[in-house]
């Protein structure tokens, strides 16, 4: 008798530790899937670039505007349906290569936007 209790026991505590490893690994699935290992947007979810940006979101959702040589998000911002993105860099070559360690003339500075759903209205 004892030994069956132990067995139930065991069979029991082993599926509650793999269905909690199952929900942690599909939640950080999901939550990971718009961003690549090093944190930044996925590819396709770039949609400019460049020192001066104008764009307009299609839906809502969260801008990011990235420097790619240093693999750093510089700024985010949500945005709405048919709200600008404007963005014009003043940047001095000095201060910015103290701050990224590098000249300003070998960064590559990129937009991605990472739509979501319409928010519910009250």
């Amino acid at each position: 008798m004892i030994g069956n209790n132990c067995l139930k026991t065991t069979n029991v505590l082993g599926v509650i530790f793999l269905g909690m490893i199952t929900i942690t690994t599909v939640g950080c699935t999901m939550y990971s899937g718009c961003f690549q290992s090093n944190g930044l947007p996925r590819k396709a979810y770039f949609v400019g670039g460049g020192m001066q940006i104008e764009w307009v979101a299609p839906t809502y959702g969260t801008a990011y505007f990235v420097e790619e040589e240093s693999q750093r998000i510089l700024q985010t911002k949500f945005l709405q349906k048919g709200e600008d993105f404007n963005l014009t860099m003043g940047l001095e070559p000095g201060p910015f290569q103290e701050k990224f360690g590098m000249p300003l003339g070998e960064a590559k500075f990129s937009l991605y936007f990472i739509p979501c759903h319409e928010p519910r209205k009250p």
